[in-house]
C-alpha cells in the first residue's frame, strides 16, 4: 500500500518534471542548432558579397580600359582576382575554392583542391550543411557567369558543435542531478506520507484508534479518525440501546406483536403472542401464517403487497383449537439483517364482540321494550282521550246550558278536573317522547300575543278563583306573526301558566314577550316571561326544580298537588329548539321564569293566517260531514256544532263518508282516524284521489282523533288533511279549526 500510495503520490510529479526537462533540452539543442545555420549563413553570405564585389570590380576594371577584347589582359585580370580573393579569404580565416570552366580547381583556400565537392542546391545561393572529407560544414556555391567561374564557401561547423555539446553534457548533467532529486523526492514522499498512511492503516486493521503526532495534517486526520470511531462507538450504543429498548417494548407491548418475512413466514412473535396463542417461539417461527390464522382470513396478499391494512377483522387459532376474533393492523418494517418484512399488530377483540353483541341485544331489547311502552303510551292516550272527549265535550255543553249557580261551579269544577287530567296525561307522554329523543318540531306561522292571550284565556277561571290578576305584556316592535312550533310555545306557556296560578294567591301572574335579539344561528329570537307574585321558591331548590319527578316541596304535607312533570317537560322543549332557560324567584316575593326561542320572520300571507279573527257565528247554511264511530262522541260532537251554527250530517266510517261526499254538498269534513271498514286517513287519500268528485275532492278535512302522540299531526296532514284537533276537543278550538277551514277558497260556495 505505501509504495501504491507513493508511486500515485509521485508519479505525476517525477513524469511532469522529466518531460518539460526532456521538452527543454530538445527545444535548446534544436535552438542551437538553428541558430549555427544562421551564423553560418550570415557568415558565408558576408564572405560571397565581398568576394563577390571583388570579383565584380575587376570585371569593371577591364569594361573601363576597354580592353576585355584581349585575351591576355583578360587572364591577367583573372589572376589577378584569384589573388585577391586569396588574399581576402586568408585574411579572414574563411575557406573556399574557385572553380573555372570544366570544374578546375582555380583556387583553393583552407580547403584540398582535390577534395570532392558535394552536390548543393541548383540555385547556388542556399547555404547547405553536407559531409566534406568526413565532416560536417556549411557550403555555399555562387555564380560568376561572366567568368564562368564557381565560388564555393565552406564554413566548419566545429565551434557550434563544441557549444551544443557542452550544452548537451550540461543537460544531461541537470538531468541526472534532477532524477537524483526525483529519487529523494519520492524517498522523502515515502517517509511523509507512506509511513503516516502505513501506522494509521494499521491501527485501525486492529481496531485500534490512531495516535499519529507528526505531520500536522495526519495528525488532524488522525484526531479525526478517533472523533469518528468516538461518535461510530456511540451511535453503536446508541444502536444497541435502541435495539434492546424495541425487544423490550416488543415483548411488554399490551397486544400481540409479530412480524412476517416477505414470504409470509413468521419472522418474530412476541412474548404475549405465544401466550395467548399457547405456541412456542420455536414452533412458530419460519412456518407459514396460515398455521395461526385461518386462510381466508388472513389479507396476506395485502400485507405482502404492502396495500394498508388497519382494523382488518380476522380469524386465528390456539394452540388449542379455539378460535379468536382479533384486528390486525400492518406497517412495513425491516429485519436486523435489513431485509424487508411486515409488523403485524394484533388485537383479540372475541370478548368485546362478545360485550358488542350483548350490547346490541339489550339495545334491541331496550328500542322494543321503548316500542311497546310507546304503543302503549299511545295506546293509552288513545283509550283515555276518547272517553275524556265525550266527558270534557258533555261538560262544556253543560256549561252553556241555563243552570243554577251552585250547579254552575259543580260543572266547572268537573272541567278543571278532567283538563287536569289531560294536562298529566300530556305531561307524561310528552316527557316520554322527549326522554326517547323522538320529539320533534315544527314550523308553522304563529302569532306570539295570540298564543299569551290564549293561554290567559284557558287560566281565567282557575285565577279567578285563585283571586289572581291574569296580565298580558306584549312588545310593541314585535311582528305580528312568526315561523316556529307554536303550538309547542303554547304547551310550555300552559305549563309556566299553570304554575304560576297554581302558587299565587290573591296577586297577578304576567305573561310577557318581547324581542331578544338573535340567537347564535342569526335567527331572530323572542324573550317570553312567566312572573308571578306567589310563595316562591328556596335558593337550594332552584337548580332541582325543573327535574323530572321533583317539587319545590315533596314531602306528604304539602299544599300544592303536582306528578312534577311539568317543568321538566318545559326544560326539555326550551333545550329542543334551542334556547336558553332562566329563573328567579324569592320566597315570599314570587317567581319569574325567563325562555328564548328562535324564530324566523314569516311572510305576509302567513301573518294573515296567524292572526285571523275567528268568526262569531258561521254564515247560514253552513254543512258539515262528521265522521265517528263512538256514539257518545258522536252526539257531543254534533251538539257542539249546532250550538256553533253549523248542519252536521253524522257517518260512522270512511267508506260511508266517502259516498255522502259523492251524493251530496258539504262545508268541510270532520273524519275521526280510527274507524270500522274505512279509516280515516284511507278515506282522506281515496277522496284526495278520485277524479269523479271532481272540485268535492279538494274539500277541507279536519281530523278530529284521540292519536295525540308527537308526530300523529304531521301524518295526517301528510296524508292530505288540512287541519287536526286532539279529543278531547275543547269548545274554542273546534271553532277556531272550522273558521279557518270555512274560510280557505276551495271552490265555490253553497248559497
Amino acid at each position: 500500500m505505501l509504495n501504491r500510495l507513493s508511486v500515485r503520490l509521485t508519479l505525476p510529479v517525477v513524469v511532469g518534471v522529466l518531460a518539460l526537462w526532456g521538452f527543454l533540452t530538445i527545444f535548446v539543442l534544436a535552438a542551437i542548432e538553428r541558430m549555427a545555420e544562421d551564423s553560418a549563413t550570415k557568415t558565408l553570405t558576408s564572405y560571397a558579397r565581398e568576394l563577390g564585389e571583388i570579383l565584380d570590380d575587376a570585371y569593371d576594371h577591364l569594361a573601363q580600359s576597354g580592353t576585355l577584347a584581349d585575351q591576355g589582359e583578360v587572364r591577367i585580370a583573372k589572376a589577378r582576382a584569384l589573388g585577391k580573393l586569396d588574399k581576402h579569404l586568408r585574411m579572414t580565416d574563411a575557406r573556399g575554392l574557385v572553380l573555372g570552366e570544366g570544374g578546375a580547381v582555380l583556387l583553393a583556400t583552407g580547403l584540398d583542391p582535390a577534395a570532392r565537392l558535394p552536390e548543393t542546391p541548383a540555385d547556388g545561393r542556399s547555404v547547405a550543411r553536407v559531409s566534406l572529407d568526413g565532416r560536417d560544414v556549411y557550403l555555399l556555391r555562387m555564380d560568376f557567369p561572366i567568368w564562368g567561374w564557381k565560388l564555393v564557401l565552406v564554413e566548419s561547423t566545429h565551434d557550434m558543435a563544441m557549444l551544443a555539446g557542452s550544452v548537451r553534457n550540461l543537460y544531461l548533467g541537470g538531468g541526472l542531478l534532477l532524477a537524483l532529486g526525483m529519487a529523494g523526492y519520492l524517498y522523502t514522499t515515502r517517509r511523509v506520507v507512506g509511513r503516516p498512511v502505513t501506522l494509521i492503516n494499521r491501527a485501525l486493521k486492529r481496531g485500534e484508534r490512531p495516535d499519529y503526532t507528526g505531520v500536522e495534517e495526519f495528525a488532524s486526520l488522525s484526531a479525526s479518525i478517533r472523533e469518528m470511531m468516538d461518535s461510530l462507538d456511540e451511535r453503536e450504543r446508541l444502536l444497541r440501546q435502541s435495539r434492546t429498548w424495541y425487544r423490550q417494548m416488543f415483548e411488554s407491548a399490551p397486544v400481540m406483536l409479530f412480524s412476517l418475512d416477505m414470504e409470509g413466514r413468521f419472522a418474530d412473535v412476541n412474548t404475549r403472542f405465544c401466550r395467548h396463542t399457547g405456541h412456542t417461539r420455536p414452533q412458530v417461527l419460519g412456518t407459514p401464517a396460515a398455521r395461526v390464522f385461518l386462510p381466508d382470513q388472513v389479507p396476506l396478499d395485502d400485507l405482502l403487497a404492502g396495500a394498508p391494512v388497519s382494523h382488518r377483522p380476522a380469524r386465528m387459532l390456539t394452540a388449542s383449537g379455539q378460535e379468536r376474533n382479533v384486528l390486525l393492523d400492518a406497517l412495513p418494517a425491516r429485519s436486523p439483517a435489513g431485509d424487508r418484512a411486515l409488523l403485524v399488530v394484533v388485537m383479540d377483540v372475541t370478548d368485546q364482540l362478545r360485550a358488542e353483541r350483548a350490547l346490541i341485544a339489550a339495545k334491541d331489547a331496550a328500542e322494543e321494550a321503548n316500542r311497546v311502552k310507546s304503543e302503549f303510551l299511545a295506546n293509552l292516550s288513545h283509550e283515555i282521550r276518547t272517553p275524556l272527549n265525550g266527558l270534557l265535550g258533555m261538560l262544556q255543553l253543560l256549561e252553556k246550558s241555563p243552570m243554577e249557580a251552585r250547579q254552575k261551579g259543580w260543572v266547572n269544577n268537573s272541567l278543571d278536573c278532567g283538563r287536569a287530567l289531560l294536562t298529566l296525561l300530556g305531561d307524561i307522554l310528552d316527557f316520554s317522547t322527549l326522554e326517547a329523543g323522538r320529539a320533534t318540531l315544527s314550523s308553522q306561522p304563529f302569532s306570539p300575543a295570540a298564543i299569551l292571550e290564549e293561554v290567559a284565556q284557558i287560566h281565567a277561571r282557575q285565577a279567578l278563583a285563585n283571586g289572581v290578576a291574569m296580565a298580558v305584556d306584549v312588545d310593541p316592535d314585535l311582528e305580528p306573526a312568526y315561523l316556529g312550533d307554536g303550538g309547542r310555545l303554547r304547551q310550555t306557556l300552559f305549563n309556566l301558566a299553570g304554575n304560576a296560578v297554581k302558587f299565587t294567591t290573591g296577586g297577578t301572574v304576567t305573561l310577557r314577550v318581547q324581542t331578544a335579539g338573535r340567537a347564535p344561528s342569526g335567527d331572530p329570537q323572542l324573550l317570553f316571561s312567566v312572573e308571578d307574585t306567589g310563595i316562591g321558591i328556596a335558593e337550594e331548590k332552584l337548580l332541582t326544580v325543573f327535574e323530572p319527578f321533583t317539587q319545590a316541596d315533596g314531602s306528604h304535607t304539602r299544599r300544592y298537588q303536582g306528578a312534577g312533570l311539568g317543568l321538566a317537560v318545559v326544560k326539555r322543549l326550551v333545550r329542543l329548539w334551542g334556547g336558553t332557560l332562566m329563573i328567579d324567584s324569592e320566597p315570599g316575593q314570587g317567581t319569574a321564569v325567563h325562555f328564548t326561542m328562535p324564530v324566523r320572520p314569516a311572510t305576509s300571507a302567513a301573518r294573515q293566517r296567524a292572526v285571523a279573527v275567528q268568526e262569531d257565528a258561521p254564515p247560514p247554511g253552513r254543512r258539515v260531514l262528521l265522521a265517528e264511530d263512538d256514539p257518545i262522541n258522536t252526539v257531543m260532537t254534533m251538539d257542539m256544532l249546532e250550538s256553533l251554527g253549523y248542519s252536521a250530517t253524522i257517518v260512522d266510517n270512511g267508506a260511508d263518508a266517502l259516498k255522502a261526499l259523492s251524493q251530496e254538498d258539504f262545508d268541510c269534513m270532520i273524519m275521526d282516524i280510527q274507524m270500522p271498514r274505512m279509516d280515516g286517513l284511507a278515506a282522506t287519500q281515496a277522496i284526495r284521489s278520485k277524479p269523479d268528485l271532481g272540485e268535492k275532492s279538494r274539500i277541507p278535512i279536519i281530523a278530529l282523533t284521540a292519536h295525540a302522540m308527537p308526530g300523529d299531526r304531521e301524518r295526517f296532514l301528510a296524508a292530505g288533511m288540512d287541519d287536526y284537533l286532539a279529543k278531547p276537543v275543547e269548545y274554542a278550538h273546534l271553532a277556531g279549526v272550522l273558521s279557518r277551514a270555512m274560510g280557505k277558497p276551495w271552490r265555490r260556495r253553497l248559497s
